[in-house]
């Protein structure tokens, strides 16, 4: 990740971003979580005293978000962070982090993610339609989290031993208010923390049945949304791609052109 200017720069959005991330709880209700606010000896806030440099990609400024959380806490020393696995002369994997809990010197494997799904005709997509959350639940728990028991990980990272994977996916997920589908109550193996169901989306033509104003927010609002409304209200036109909205009332909404489906 080369620095550039990013969307993320603005130091005034950190201490709500950060206390989104320590309080807000997984997608899913699973045996291997993780969870921020139980993390020992984190009474209040992370400092940041730099702003954040990095990539445009809202995943890279999570995990940044992510490695604050870890490096101020007392429970937690951060051994290494987006650690590259190779194979052969290729790379097969990135670990998120290699924590140690000092309550117990257990060394633990954490990978974290941020995802916005739309439930849609037994499935949850992704706002661009490139993206499902049973795949992604299922390279996380099949790949990712195994990634320290490969032999190339064990040969390049022979110090560390015995490590406990753990992950947490957070996010929202979003249902459409003028279909009439029954909601799941799992995605893959995993069970869907269902207060998680927090906003709305709906087709482009089905923009009209919305009775609010829709204010547009851009990446760097996606995770704690709009403070003020004083911008113009978003104003429906032909849409080339999808849009995330927030109500004046709050309610996110994404609003997707109506050959969404359809897009590859």
């Amino acid at each position: 990740m080369k620095p550039t200017f990013s969307l993320f720069a603005d130091t005034s959005k950190y201490a709500a971003d950060l206390d989104w991330i320590i309080n807000s709880p997984s997608l899913f209700i699973d045996p291997i979580g993780l969870n921020a606010s139980h993390l020992k000896g984190l009474t209040s806030l992370p400092t940041i005293s730099r702003p954040y440099h990095l990539s445009n990609r809202l995943g890279f400024y999570y995990q940044w978000l992510w490695k604050q959380v870890i490096e101020q806490s007392d429970q937690y020393e951060l051994i290494a962070e987006e650690l590259q696995i190779n194979s052969k002369g290729r790379t097969v994997g990135a670990i998120d982090f290699i924590v140690r809990d000092q309550t117990n010197q257990q060394l633990e494997h954490w990978e974290v993610a941020i995802k916005f799904y739309l439930y849609y005709q037994g499935k949850w997509l992704g706002p661009n339609n490139n993206d499902r959350l049973d795949l992604k639940i299922g390279k996380m728990l099949n790949h990712q989290l195994k990634m320290t028991t490969f032999e190339d990980f064990k040969q390049q990272f022979s110090d560390f031993d015995a490590i406990k994977p753990k992950m947490i996916v957070q996010g929202r997920l979003y249902t459409n208010p003028f279909t009439t589908e029954e909601l799941p109550t799992h995605c893959s193996s995993l069970v869907l923390n269902t207060q998680r169901i927090k906003g709305n989306w709906c087709f482009e033509h089905q923009f009209p049945l919305i009775k609010e104003r829709l204010y547009l927010l851009d990446k760097s609002q996606w995770v704690t949304g709009l403070k003020q409304s004083s911008i113009l209200p978003f104003s429906m036109s032909k849409l080339s791609k999808t849009v995330h909205l927030q109500s004046q009332s709050g309610t996110y909404w994404f609003i997707v052109p109506d050959d969404w489906i359809n897009e590859s």
